[in-house]
């Protein structure tokens, strides 16, 4: 008797608590489309579009105001830091170089040394993980030094072979344009000269 009434009350605080679990997540659901649907409205008010608009602005000076490090002298203490910028650095000349490829440009042996920079910072970042706290050390420095100045050469040579493989692209634009303009003008002369004639 006791065991049947205990499996009915289990019974019914278990289509109770399926029941709240239901309707919560129905509350869910209509709480986030009706602020997302406000917030669809608010985005396109005039005020917001505003203040946003000057936050971007202001993005620069906020910037500005409190430089990010940028040297590795800047960086000494602190392991991570060193480890942000020495990604930042690498993944900037793999992207550089990714680019120039996609583009056309004779990037020669500059995918094999992109690799290579990515495997050289992989091992320095184990290294500078082993002691997150503590300074780094000088043999270590020298090389994240020389690993950062390695990318920025890679950087500015895929970025130059870049510039280079849109250069005729853009030439030939230009070439194009110039003449679509001289023929409209010419058409547009020949177009009021017959008017004027036609008007006699």
């Amino acid at each position: 008797m006791i065991a049947s009434a205990l499996a009915s009350f289990l019974a019914v605080a278990g289509l109770l608590a399926l029941a709240a679990l239901g309707a919560a997540a129905v509350a869910a659901f209509l709480v986030g489309r009706s602020l997302r649907r406000r917030w669809r409205l608010l985005r396109s008010h005039g005020l917001v579009i505003a203040a946003l608009a000057l936050w971007d602005a202001t993005a620069a000076l906020r910037a500005r105001r409190r430089p990010p490090p940028t040297t590795v002298e800047e960086l000494w203490a602190s392991p991570g830091q060193v480890r942000r910028v020495l990604r930042r650095s690498v993944a900037a000349a793999g992207d550089a170089v990714r680019t120039a490829e996609e583009l056309g440009a004779a990037v020669a042996e500059l995918p094999a040394l992109a690799r290579r920079l990515q495997s050289a910072a992989s091992d320095l970042d184990r290294v500078l993980r082993l002691e997150p706290a503590g300074p780094v050390p000088p043999s270590i420095r020298r090389q994240v030094r020389d690993v950062l100045r390695a990318a920025d050469d890679v950087r500015r040579l895929a970025v130059a072979a870049a510039g280079d493989a849109c250069d005729p692209g853009v030439s030939e634009l230009l070439r194009d344009t110039a003449d679509e303009v001289q023929l409209l003008g010419a058409g547009l002369a020949s177009a009021r000269a017959a008017a004027g004639l036609s008007s006699r």
